[in-house]
């Protein structure tokens, strides 16, 4: 069993050689493969420096496949948007409001998106609330940002004002450091996950 990030991470292939409006949200992030290396059973803290396991680089290969169909599946739908064949918007975890002219809610900083945003881990394990919160938040201020940058024609005229659904979890209200501290630790997978 496995998701569709095998295949088709952006679950674009159902829907852009149909549909004219495409609204894409690339949550994924490839693993690291150093990290995974260091909690991985098969990866030793004891192995020599420089040592790279039989697992560390089945895991690296995989991430450059995967790096290769989502480049490719990304160039075609920004080309599509850029030549007209294509409406609608791409956002990435690791993108910031501040890249979009429209942006109505400042949301998280470039940094905070980079550094903890993208990097909470991706998989079934259980989200705390701050890490479901940040997540919420992040995303539909990309979308409503990005939208009224690239598509605002989607947007209703008497749409309400946008407001992020967790302000108490984000800049202002949430200092950036208590951000760092909340999120410390969110990308680290557990074998046997969080509860």
């Amino acid at each position: 069993m496995t998701d569709g990030g095998v295949y088709d991470n952006m679950g674009l292939e159902p829907v852009w050689k149909s549909h004219r409006v495409v609204l894409v949200s690339d949550a994924g992030g490839l693993m690291d493969a150093e990290a995974e290396r260091e909690a991985s059973p098969w990866g030793s803290a004891s192995l020599a420096p420089g040592h790279k396991s039989w697992a560390w680089r089945i895991k690296r290969y995989q991430s450059i496949q995967e790096c290769q169909s989502r480049g490719l599946r990304k160039r075609f739908l920004i080309s599509g948007f850029t030549q007209g064949t294509i409406k609608g918007t791409y956002i990435g975890v690791g993108s910031s409001t501040s890249r979009y002219a429209a942006a109505r809610e400042a949301g998280y900083s470039k940094r905070v998106a980079m550094d903890l945003i993208a990097n909470i881990r991706t998989d079934l394990d259980a989200f705390s609330e701050v890490e479901q919160a940040v997540l919420m938040n992040h995303g539909y201020a990309l979308i409503d940002a990005a939208t009224r940058t690239h598509a605002p024609e989607l947007i209703a005229t008497h749409a309400a004002a946008f407001a992020l659904p967790f302000p108490q979890f984000a800049p202002p209200v949430m200092t950036e450091d208590e951000l760092r501290r909340r999120l410390a630790g969110s990308g680290r997978r557990h074998a046997l996950g969080r509860r």
